[in-house]
């Protein structure tokens, strides 16, 4: 009996020896992870700012199109992100943590789907507020608060259809598509509308101008 219990009290001493570590090992590859992913964000960083990316982007008026973040900080985020995944998935097979290194390779084969989705968020939340903001400013396009508005939030829902099987792979965006379909209705309706409504005003204007301007005439036709 006082055998088997060295014997178990020595499996459980070297499974702990071995479990703490696997936790060194796992931290320390992680630590340099991180301090790489911290490396290659300041790069990039350096990067857009050589190339005055954020200037250019206020230049256009399109700096606040990602809802409070920057092109660059979006950029940065990503660019940790993907390295420390990639120093887990070095860390999983090097300790033969068969789930994590699986969960690791989908991730990396995902993110070339991501990418591609990001890029036509980007794209179209940038090109959709440069030409809703130029809308917006024209003083010859009747209604062009409400057609900027409607463009760039048109603009934005195609890209977010088109994107979100890339970045969330097997959504149903059929929901979405019912609700693009109303919103386009419900948008050419109130475009109609304000037309009808602004044509009809200025007839009524107009014919008012030539009564006035006739009044003399139609008193002698009627006599």
């Amino acid at each position: 009996l006082t055998a088997k219990v060295k014997i178990a009290a020595g499996d459980v001493v070297s499974n702990a020896v071995a479990g703490v570590g696997d936790i060194v090992v796992l931290a320390v590859i992680l630590l340099i992870g991180y301090v790489v992913a911290k490396i290659l964000a300041r790069v990039v960083v350096h990067i857009l700012e050589k190339y005055k990316m954020e200037a250019k982007l206020r230049k256009k008026g399109v700096e606040n199109a990602f809802a409070g973040f920057t092109l660059t900080e979006i950029i940065s985020s990503f660019t940790k992100i993907l390295v420390v995944t990639i120093f887990l998935g070095i860390a999983a097979d090097v300790l033969k943590l068969d789930f994590i290194k699986s969960l690791v390779l989908w991730v990396l084969g995902y993110v070339p789907s991501l990418i591609q989705g990001a890029i036509i968020l980007i794209g179209a939340f940038l090109g959709g507020a440069y030409v809703a903001d130029k809308i917006k400013a024209s003083k010859h396009i009747p209604f062009a608060r409400f057609l900027g508005i409607g463009f760039h939030t048109f603009v934005a829902y195609t890209a977010i259809v088109i994107a979100l099987p890339l970045i969330l792979p097997g959504a149903d965006t059929t929901v979405l598509k019912l609700a693009f379909g109303a919103f386009v209705l419900a948008f050419a309706i109130a475009i109609g509308l304000g037309l009808g409504l602004a044509i009809g005003l200025g007839s009524k204007d107009t014919v008012a101008a030539i009564a006035k301007n006739k009044k003399a005439d139609l008193e002698k036709i009627l006599g």
